[in-house]
């Protein structure tokens, strides 16, 4: 991260990047230390003073959650106005170019036409040639006295051969002494090697009369062999009774060197990308380590808290962490589909898998509320990727319970006109019709003044969005304020016919754990240590690693 913005710091002098980039790293130092402080104290049966740490890490989570979304639009920001003011002054100067040597080219051609009907007319009126010889040299002096004046470079050749160069050509090629051009006698040494056959190419198709006129870029040589880029726009014009090429050159070296900033400064802000994605998945999977270690001990620190009022603290801690975790795949979804790196595998997906599987999860969730969770058996297949789908689902599933508090949530799918409709019904708060079309947007939150701190970032409904229109899929929703509300996902139906088959139970698994010898492997003490405690509360037998190696040793070991 710090790499990143020091990449862009030149963009904005007066920022406080680093310094904010290191406030960061202090409050997550500091929420690791408060996350151990918390477990020793309910182990300890301290609830109040655990309480107390935990609305302190609230505090500290608000902090960062908040100096992360700050440095992230910043950046976007000044990302994206020095892209659109370098793109907006490369455009303006090439039109102004443009306008400018059409004006010069226009001219000079007129020039070179009006002394061309000069010189046929003294071909069929000798009588009158003295007199024409007089316009004809008029006229050329003319043309020398506006190609002079531009300030773009005007050069007539023929076979390569120079036969006229104004000023501004010879000083873009480095002539200081003026006179010095007259010396040149192949305009094919002042190209880049190599450009010589393309420019050569060009010349030969105007010679032959393939084209009326073209424009090209090519890199020159100076007299001094230094090299710039030219733009160049020829046209094939009579010269003294004979064609020629007259060429109209401006210096675009200034341009190309900020077309080339600009490539740099989008790929720096490609860079930037991802390591804002690193980031975020490095967070999100450091912060998710002791929150899942602080779930593993709730259950057990419960059964060990007598009093209702140290009950009611356990289940604030079980709300801050759900939250929590709630927050940081939110934040780590969004980095992934900003990032590009999900890639949909479409396949067959049997719903029932997915329904069963929800069932479960959230099962004890509605038990706790009192809320009745339907599930609606069903035998379709869509063609989807089973695990994208099961997270949209697994997110409405989540809100319609969020939102709902009495009442129940259903989920189910049926057919129509060749498309599967998987449907997540609630009965709780409802949407206004208002809101309804602001609610797939990133970060926005419908008023909801009842569940204000539990409505995490505003991210659920923007994920469910973008991942549905990944996969092809179309979402709607149905809302009515006081009522409940309706989200319907809608994909194509597989070919081949569905299979029934038995639904999933949930198995009792402190029961039919009794008794078995458990392996556990975890690189996080912590984690392997809730997970041993859970365990051994069920009365198994278990051993630990903290590698598959290790694992296989200790099995070893043991013999059996």
């Amino acid at each position: 991260v710090r790499r990143a913005v020091r990449a862009t710091t030149h963009l904005a002098p007066d920022s406080d990047w680093l310094a904010l980039i290191d406030e960061i790293d202090r409050k997550v130092l500091a929420m690791s230390a408060l996350t151990k402080q918390i477990i020793d104290l309910f182990a300890g049966g301290n609830v109040s003073e655990a309480g107390g740490r935990m609305a302190q890490m609230d505090r500290v989570y608000a902090d960062i959650n908040q100096m992360v979304n700050r440095l992230e639009g910043e950046l976007q920001e000044v990302q994206r106005a020095s892209l659109q003011h370098q793109l907006g002054l490369a455009k303006d100067m090439r039109s102004l170019e443009y306008v400018i040597g059409g004006l010069i080219a226009l001219m000079v051609l007129g020039v070179a036409i009006y002394g061309h009907r000069l010189s046929r007319q003294m071909m069929r009126h000798e009588r009158e040639r003295d007199e024409q010889l007089d316009a004809l040299e008029a006229s050329e002096r003319r043309f020398r006295g506006l190609a002079e004046g531009s300030i773009q470079g005007i050069a007539v050749h023929r076979n390569s051969q120079p036969l006229f160069l104004n000023d501004a050509w010879q000083l873009m090629h480095g002539f200081t002494n003026l006179n010095a051009a007259v010396r040149v006698n192949y305009l094919g040494e002042l190209v880049a090697p190599e450009f010589r056959e393309q420019v050569r190419n060009n010349h030969r198709r105007l010679e032959r009369g393939e084209l009326d006129s073209q424009r090209y870029e090519y890199e020159a040589l100076r007299n001094d062999g230094t090299r710039f880029w030219l733009e160049c726009m020829e046209r094939a014009v009579p010269w003294r009774g004979m064609t020629a090429i007259q060429s109209t050159v401006i210096d675009i070296t200034e341009r190309k060197r900020a077309e080339q900033n600009l490539l740099t400064a989008m790929e720096e802000a490609r860079q930037a990308t991802a390591t804002r994605t690193r980031f975020f998945a490095a967070a999100s999977h450091d912060l998710r380590q002791p929150l899942h270690a602080i779930a593993l001990y709730l259950p057990l620190i419960e059964k060990r808290v007598a009093t209702v009022e140290g009950r009611e603290m356990v289940a604030s801690v079980r709300n801050s962490c759900d939250s929590m975790r709630a927050l940081l795949d939110s934040l780590l979804d969004i980095s992934k589909l900003d990032a590009g790196v999900i890639k949909p595998e479409i396949r067959e997906v049997p719903i029932i898998d997915i329904i069963d599987q929800l069932a479960m999860e959230f099962a004890p969730i509605a038990a706790s509320k009192g809320v009745e969770l339907r599930i609606v058996p069903v035998d379709y297949r869509v063609m989807s990727d089973a695990g994208l789908l099961q997270r949209i689902l697994r997110n409405l599933l989540s809100n319609a319970l969020r939102y709902t508090d009495k009442g129940r949530v259903l989920i189910g799918a049926r057919r129509r006109s060749g498309k599967i409709r998987i449907e997540v019904w609630d009965t709780g708060c409802g949407i206004p019709e208002s809101e309804q079309p602001k609610i797939f947007e990133e970060f926005y939150q419908a008023a909801n003044s009842s569940h204000e701190r539990g409505n995490g970032l505003g991210l659920g409904l923007a994920i469910i969005d973008r991942l549905v229109r990944l996969l092809g899929h179309q979402i709607t929703v149905r809302s009515e304020p006081g009522k409940g509300s309706s989200f319907c996902v809608c994909a194509d139906e597989a070919s081949t016919s569905p299979e029934r088959r038995p639904r999933r139970q949930l198995p009792d698994l402190a029961v039919e754990i009794q008794g078995l010898l458990a392996m556990l492997v975890d690189d996080d003490p912590t984690v392997l240590a809730a997970t041993r405690s859970i365990l051994e509360e069920w009365d198994a037998e278990v051993l630990e690693a903290d590698s598959s190696a290790s694992a296989e040793e200790r099995v070893a070991q043991d013999g059996r």
